[in-house]
């Protein structure tokens, strides 16, 4: 009966112009393997430089011993047309970026700000900032909760973006 259901699959697959034997099994084999390659992952790099995790690590520290020290942070770890994206808007390089931070705190009184992490990714890595501020046109004193995540290239960071969390009133 096997030999009979063998024959049977023979002049099927020539029928239909598929090969049957030990060579179309190889061949199958080699398609079946090729098009499992591509659904095995692959490594991402963030180039020469740094690593991820030394610019994250360093980040941090460095924050954590000065707060308010943003332009040692960026001259240290950051590229000089770096872009900085927060409320649907982009600031792009250096002088766009300070003129932005220069508006913040020409209207806010910041009391304290911690940073926690980093968490680290591949490409770039992620820290929260707790910050207690007063708003200095309403007088309102305000704690919020901010995620910043930062892209690196090359050792470098490329782009921060801010991501807001409640601001309980």
């Amino acid at each position: 009966m096997a030999k009979k259901a063998k024959k049977k699959a023979k002049k099927a697959g020539q029928k239909t112009g598929q090969k049957t034997g030990k060579k179309a099994s190889k061949k199958g084999a080699k398609k079946a393997a090729a098009k499992g390659a591509g659904l095995a992952p692959t490594m991402l790099k963030a180039g020469k430089g740094a690593s991820v995790g030394e610019v994250a690590g360093q980040f941090v520290q460095m924050f954590n011993a000065q707060p308010a020290n943003e332009k040692a942070i960026w001259d240290a770890l950051f590229h000089k047309k770096f872009a900085s994206v927060e409320g649907g808007m982009v600031w792009e390089g250096r002088k766009a970026v300070q003129a932005k931070s220069d508006d913040f705190y020409a209207k806010n009184d910041v009391h304290s700000c911690t940073c926690e992490g980093p968490f680290v990714g591949s490409t770039g890595f992620g820290v929260r900032f707790n910050v207690d501020m007063t708003d200095k046109a309403s007088g309102q004193r305000v704690q919020m909760s901010e995620l910043a995540v930062y892209t690196v290239k090359k050792g470098k960071v490329v782009e921060e973006q801010f991501y807001y969390g409640g601001r309980p009133g």
